[in-house]
């Protein structure tokens, strides 16, 4: 940070410290980072210092990219923020910029590449990525980025995501996953993986603390040392009170909750990062497609040493034509699993799919019983994966399309009864697959015959 003219603060220092931890191999300890801080506590500054630490500090050429909520924004901080810093910098005889519309960037003198891009799940695709800076992450409802970015950072030594923003609102979905995943993270000292860093006050919006400096101090990161009391207190006697906390104190409004199946704190007490199926023990697949087609899923449940259900997203991708094969695949890798699917909903037509290669490969004798549930047995699967989660016998991995699709999950009722509510904000695909193999893993029959039974 001091080659490009900043004097690091304490907690600028306190993240990079933990964050560029590394192992034993010389690899980053932790591949994602997410940071939730007050406005104008200097998050910009140490965004442009990780992109350049990126295309210097490894042996191989590094490829990053920034988005931040809209594409506009981004580009706006890239050339109003990061670019008038670099050209006065000890860099700016070594990057090049790109203006042109649409490839806004730097080239590095190493033949290192950071990209400006669109906040869409297009991020990312055809390029192996090492760094994704995911800046105001308060404005994702999804997980849709992610989806775009994270296969293209498998294959890369020390890839890392920074997940950078000022606290959320009642919308911020992804964003509240982020942070009660974080915070239980470090409760449990969870120290691989992801780390997690947040300056927030507990107080409530409606507190008259919020309005004493005192306060703010406490809070705000920055104060002494790139702004003053003094300017804080200035935009609170022109700010509403609620945005006024959100901002400076990163104190999140209270939303509407009420309707939420499974609270965000709830399923974050069922995290643990370490939770897997040992071998030997039976397994249930399942997948499901998103109602407008877009993305598919395949989840597995399974029985943990401890007695607890574990449930995991295995894969996911954009549309549907990769699923029958991919599933059919995983089956004959697992042959004594079970798989179960939903006869009537948007995965019905890709049934016959399944069949067809399970015929053509003859595997009918290796796949395990499959299961076609009908509506009653899907609203048995939800009500079920709730009783586990609310039970805590329930466990999970922390990972981003199933966290958002349980943090908006609302109930459908029929009657006495009901099923997941299909969702305007988020793909409930994933939490309707989790749910459907948990339930097929309980419900199936044991037994050592194959084929499959009708519900």
């Amino acid at each position: 940070m001091k080659l490009l003219g900043f004097k690091p603060m304490p907690w600028q220092e306190q993240v990079c410290e933990v964050a560029f931890e590394v192992d034993d191999n010389g690899d980053l300890v932790y591949r994602e980072v997410v940071l939730i801080v007050p406005r104008q506590a200097g998050k910009t500054a140490l965004q442009l210092a990780v992109v350049v630490h990126r295309a210097w500090m490894f042996e191989e050429r590094q490829l990053s990219f920034y988005t931040a909520q809209t594409r506009n924004d981004a580009r706006a901080k890239f050339v109003n923020d990061d670019l008038p810093r670099l050209k006065e910098s000890a860099f700016s005889s070594v990057c090049k910029s790109i203006l042109a519309p649409g490839n806004e960037g730097l080239l590095w003198q190493n033949g290192s590449r950071h990209r400006v891009v669109a906040p869409t799940k297009k991020a990312g695709h055809g390029s192996s990525t090492d760094l994704a800076v995911l800046d105001e992450a308060f404005a994702f409802v999804d997980d849709s980025l992610e989806q775009g970015f994270k296969p293209a950072q498998v294959t890369r030594k020390s890839a890392q995501t920074w997940i950078m923003s000022a606290a959320g609102d009642e919308t911020s979905f992804y964003l509240q996953a982020k942070r009660d995943l974080g915070r239980e993270r470090t409760k449990q000292g969870a120290n691989t993986g992801s780390c997690y860093f947040e300056w927030s006050s507990e107080l409530e919006a409606s507190d008259p603390a919020v309005t004493e400096p005192e306060t703010w101090r406490k809070v705000h990161p920055a104060i002494g040392y790139t702004i003053e009391a003094r300017t804080i207190e200035a935009d609170l006697a022109t700010m509403e009170r609620d945005e006024f906390c959100r901002a400076y104190l990163a104190i999140w409004p209270k939303g509407n909750s009420a309707n939420r199946v499974i609270s965000s704190e709830r399923w974050a007490t069922c995290l643990d990062d370490s939770s897997f199926i040992p071998d030997g023990e039976r397994l249930c697949f399942t997948f499901e497609v998103a109602r407008d087609r877009s993305t598919a899923c395949i989840a597995v449940a399974g029985k943990r040493a401890d007695g607890s259900y574990h449930v995991e997203i295995v894969d996911r991708r954009a549309h549907t034509e990769w699923l029958p094969e991919r599933f059919v695949d995983i089956l004959s890798n697992n042959k004594d699993c079970v798989w179960a699917l939903d006869n009537f909903g948007p995965t019905a037509t890709l049934f016959p799919e399944v069949l067809k290669l399970i015929d053509e490969r003859k595997l009918v004798s290796q796949v395990g019983i499959g299961q076609l549930y009908g509506s009653t047995d899907v609203m048995k699967s939800a009500q079920f994966f709730t009783d586990c989660a609310m039970q805590h016998r329930l466990r999970h991995r922390g990972q981003s399309s199933l966290d958002v699709a349980v943090s908006v999950a609302e109930k459908r009722e029929y009657g006495n009864t009901w099923t997941w509510k299909a969702s305007e904000i988020a793909d409930m695909s994933p939490l309707r697959a989790a749910s459907l193999a948990l339930w097929g893993l309980y419900s199936i029959p044991v037994a050592k015959k194959q084929g499959w039974l009708i519900a």
